[in-house]
């Protein structure tokens, strides 16, 4: 017994949903090819309908896209909430981060971590007891800023900086002789601290 599929109306649904969402990405079919391995025009036949897909293949789609691959097979119609990280708010058990507020600011919840500051080793910046929220996409030390680092499975706030001779000063506030206290290290020296990731935002509470 069939069940009634119609293959063709499949296709074309899974084409447009694939090329809408890549422009909406700014995403290029020869950038979208590259991530899969394939070839410009074999994202154009899949955009304009004429090839099929197999559920691995649908899976790497909507992992390059950030889309439900329900929404990109056409099992879920509504447009609203289409990519995934738009849809998620970033929750502890302290606080809630709205998925628009980090929108506004650029950050995905799914790559922000949240560690709380233990000690007043960076007030008056940092008050203890509050919490860094790092972004985890920003690792790249150009200029003097904080990050949070991770040291033998601990987590801190240092101040980074580069040097004029190409070595790193980690700092804090106030410091820390007994956790991480502060020094100039290497190029290679650094390699053995995990930078979990730029601070982006400061949750505290009001005295």
């Amino acid at each position: 017994m069939s069940i009634g599929i119609d293959e063709l109306g499949l296709k074309q649904t899974m084409g447009f949903r694939i090329r809408l969402a890549r422009q909406k990405r700014n995403l290029t079919m020869e950038e979208v090819a590259s991530q899969l391995g394939s070839s410009r025009g074999y994202i154009a036949n899949v955009e304009s309908g004429t090839t099929n897909l197999s559920l691995i293949r649908v899976i790497e789609f909507s992992k390059i896209l950030e889309v439900d691959p329900a929404w990109l097979t056409g099992f879920r119609n509504s447009d609203e909430g289409l990519f995934i990280d738009e849809l998620t708010d970033f929750i502890t058990d302290d606080f809630v981060l709205k998925s628009t507020f980090l929108d506004k600011k650029g950050l995905k919840s799914d790559r922000i971590l949240s560690v709380e500051v233990v000690g007043k080793s960076m007030e008056p910046t940092i008050k203890a007891g509050s919490f860094a929220i790092a972004n985890m996409e920003a690792t790249g030390i150009i200029e003097r800023d904080l990050f949070v680092l991770k040291v033998e499975d601990k987590y801190c706030v240092r101040w980074v900086e580069p040097t004029v001779e190409g070595n790193y000063k980690i700092e804090s506030n106030q410091n820390d002789p007994f956790f991480m206290p502060n020094c100039t290290v290497t190029p290679m020296e650094l390699t053995q601290i995990e930078i979990i990731g730029r601070v982006e935002l400061i949750v505290s509470s009001r005295d």
